[in-house]
């Protein structure tokens, strides 16, 4: 009977189950003739709109790729599609206007976007988005704007603007007449006191003129005014003199004035006053001289009371060194005294480096320099290295040659290619060109012959991008930071701008003004605010015409007054400002994209940590991608604390060249970073000295590298001998930073030209073979502390 009941439950139950199918088939019928006819109407919606869309896209693509002259922006409004054109108002002030840029800009790229906008419900986007009827709203692409043509008056503007002579001449002048540039430009002459300088430039006599030089082609007309001192020929140059401008009120361990190195020194009224005792020496180290002719100052104890005798030994010694190494004495005085002594020299022409050395047995006490000067014999030297900074190192067209120099002379040039003539007439061919030309300088006591080598760009050649690391310690007292200048023809870039130090300045602002043919940046970014790579920024901003700033994020708790003077300078310069967060999501007009050429840009980076508090963290991390070569800028964000590189390595690619993070810390370069970007090349910037006060760069980093890749090719900017490699509490090797070594194995300026062809690396005191970390005495020495 049990089981008979369960059976008629279960029948009922199972027929249940059946009434509740039907209802749900049914149901899904419903449904699926709602949709379908949803989907139907939808359809019938998305297909017009996807048709007006393509035609839309094709009239895009039908647009020119290279624009002189305003073109049609058509206007998208019809058939269910409006459109809106997202264009550079730089160049398109309106949408039937052009602004060209001048021929000095040269050619630019900019894009040109069309965003539309469609009329879509809900249901009309949920269908469209599974069935992918309409891919694309927006339309973009890259269009070159040809520049403007030369005028009559801008060849003759261009002309004048390269004719310079110098205020003071020695000899005779070789004025420009013609141009081979400009064929049928007239140049001509007029002093305005022929017995001193007649319109030859030949010296008759002693004296000031005004040379007064007049351009005509066509019908333009132009004159410029020099004013020019004619004297006897020069035997001695003044390296330096006195120290009435030298202002430091502080005993630093090093600093720098006017090339030269002063170690444990203050001003002290127009002069300098040295802290010595027995376990602290004072020092003025020059740079490398050539030709030493004299050098002669004044000393004396710094006391209340004249004439004061002492017993314990206290020396002025002056040494000298052809490598910056190794010094040895030329002549040492005793000082016995509280009276002010003369302290003079004569050399024999020797090259290289000086250094006057105070030392005493006393436990702590004072001596004054002044008057100090420092001399050098004028020499082919100095006429051949005023020269070269005229000469072009590379061209593309005919050029006018200098015919004289800074001092004076006649410049004449024999060439050993018919493609470039001595007048400076230059045939292209199809490849790049080596020529070089015999440069000989005639009308001093001396004889200048020298070679010089010039680059003739092939037809086929695009223009170098060239990336310098710059040499922050070169004058002495940045023992850390870093500037990294990038040319692309007449666009300048500067990444950083190291410490806060007058030398650190000078070494950015020669760079800049060696290689920048208009003082102008056109973008500078600030990786983070740091005093080392912030630090002269404020000058940067001040001294030159800034364009357009990619910042790291600013926040309230920034106060230092590096910061704050940083700060300033970019408020009251006329730039665009980006920060890092606006630039990677395209916020306030600023771009993820810096597009510098065609094939030539830069990428800011999104390392999603630019909003964090810490410095080193909100770093700017950017990519230099230069036909096809790409080099990675890191700044100093380092993996501590927060692991920056694992949350960006994958977005990065494979790169060239690395820029180490951080100068070389422990904190950085992982092994697993290295694998991901896979590079060819590593650079390490770390100021003054290798191993500075910051223990940079670390074994480990460097170690990182080699491992991944025995053969990769690491440099360092700096230099260091390694004898000062003493272990810290974290491994980290510190050289003295005295400035003695610092010249040791140095590369200086580390430079990278980038073409079509690839890239080469060269650096200051190398050339073409720059010497690898791996083989320096420092990273020996580290290795053999480590017991390595």
């Amino acid at each position: 009977m049990a089981q008979k009941k369960r059976s008629k439950k279960n029948t009922k139950t199972k027929a249940k189950k059946k009434k509740l199918s039907v209802f749900t088939v049914v149901l899904l019928l419903i449904v699926i003739v709602v949709v379908g006819a949803l989907g139907y109407l939808s359809i019938q919606k998305l297909n017009p709109l996807a048709t007006e869309l393509a035609k839309i896209q094709a009239e895009f693509n039908e647009m020119p790729d290279t624009i002189m002259e305003p073109i049609d922006f058509f206007e998208v409004d019809a058939n269910g599609v409006k459109g809106e054109w997202v264009v550079d108002e730089n160049y398109f002030p309106s949408l039937t206007t052009i602004n060209r840029p001048t021929y000095l800009e040269g050619d630019k790229t900019t894009t040109i976007k069309l965003v539309c906008e469609v009329s879509l419900s809900p249901i009309d986007e949920l269908f469209n988005q599974f069935l992918g009827i309409i891919k694309t709203t927006s339309f973009e692409r890259k269009v070159k704007i040809i520049a403007l043509p030369m005028t009559n008056e801008d060849k003759v503007s261009e002309f004048l603007n390269n004719l310079n002579l110098s205020e003071t001449i020695y000899t005779d002048l070789f004025l420009r007449t013609s141009s081979v540039v400009y064929e049928d430009l007239i140049c001509s002459w007029e002093s305005s006191n022929p017995s001193i300088i007649d319109d030859s430039g030949k010296i008759i006599a002693n004296g000031e003129v005004e040379l007064v030089c007049t351009v005509t082609l066509g019908d333009v007309s132009q004159t410029k005014k020099f004013k020019v001192k004619a004297t006897d020929p020069i035997d001695s140059i003044v390296v330096d003199t006195d120290f009435s401008d030298y202002e430091d009120n502080s005993y630093k361990n090093t600093d720098s004035f006017n090339g030269l190195s002063l170690i444990n020194a203050l001003a002290d009224s127009e002069s300098i006053k040295f802290k010595v005792g027995t376990e602290t020496n004072g020092q003025i180290l020059s740079e490398k001289i050539n030709n030493l002719s004299t050098i002669s100052f004044t000393y004396e104890f710094h006391s209340s009371s004249k004439g004061n005798t002492y017993s314990k030994n206290t020396y002025i010694d002056l040494l000298y060194s052809d490598d910056g190494i190794t010094f040895t004495s030329l002549k040492k005085e005793t000082l016995v005294d509280s009276n002010k002594h003369d302290f003079e020299y004569t050399f024999s022409g020797e090259k290289g480096f000086i250094k006057v050395e105070i030392t005493t047995e006393y436990a702590d006490k004072f001596v004054v320099v002044d008057n100090f000067r420092l001399t050098r014999k004028f020499n082919s030297d100095d006429v051949i290295e005023a020269l070269k900074i005229e000469l072009p190192n590379k061209v593309k067209s005919s050029c006018d040659l200098p015919l004289t120099t800074i001092y004076g002379g006649n410049v004449s040039y024999q060439s050993n290619s018919a493609n470039f003539t001595e007048l400076g007439k230059v045939v292209q061919t199809s490849e790049k060109q080596e020529v070089t030309l015999s440069v000989i300088v005639t009308g001093f006591d001396f004889d200048v012959k020298f070679d010089y080598v010039v680059s003739i760009l092939g037809l086929n050649s695009v223009t170098p991008v060239e990336v310098r690391f710059i040499d922050l310690g070169k004058y002495g007292s940045s023992d850390c930071g870093e500037s990294i200048y990038i040319k692309y023809d007449t666009i300048d870039i500067l990444i950083d701008a190291g410490d806060r130090y007058e030398s650190t300045f000078l070494a950015v602002k020669e760079c800049i003004e060696t290689y920048s043919e208009d003082r102008v940046l056109e973008y500078v970014i600030a990786t983070h605010p740091d005093s080392d790579h912030i630090g002269s920024m404020d000058n940067v901003l001040l001294e030159f015409d800034v364009k357009y700033v990619v910042t790291f994020s600013m926040f309230d708790t920034d106060t230092s007054g590096v910061f704050n003077a940083y700060k300033e300078a970019l408020v009251a310069e006329d730039a665009q400002i980006c920060t890092g967060l606006e630039s990677v999501n395209g916020l306030n007009n600023c771009t993820k994209i810096l597009t510098i050429a065609d094939d030539v840009f830069i990428e800011i980076l999104d390392t999603n940590h630019y909003e964090d508090n810490g410095n080193n963290p909100r770093s700017i991390v950017c990519v230099l991608n230069a036909y096809g070569t790409r080099i990675l800028f890191t700044g100093d964000a380092d993996n501590n604390p927060k692991n920056i590189e694992e949350d960006y390595k994958d977005q990065v690619g494979n790169i060239d060249i690395l820029k180490l993070v951080h100068h070389g810390t422990s904190n950085g370069t992982t092994a697993s970073f290295v694998a991901a970007i896979d590079p060819e090349v590593g650079i390490i910037t770390n100021g003054a000295y290798l191993g500075n006060k910051h223990g940079h760069p670390t074994y480990e980093a460097i170690a990182t590298m080699y491992e991944y890749d025995q053969n990769m090719l690491i440099y360092a900017v700096a230099g260091g001998s390694g004898e000062g490699c003493e272990l810290g509490t974290s491994f980290e090797c510190k050289e003295n930073g005295d400035g003695d070594n610092r010249f040791h194995q140095r590369n200086g300026m580390i430079t990278i030209e980038i073409d079509n062809n690839g890239y080469q690396i060269s650096s200051e005191y190398y050339g073409d073979n720059p010497i690898e970390i791996i083989d320096t005495d420092f990273y020996k020495a580290y290795k053999e502390a480590l017991g390595k």
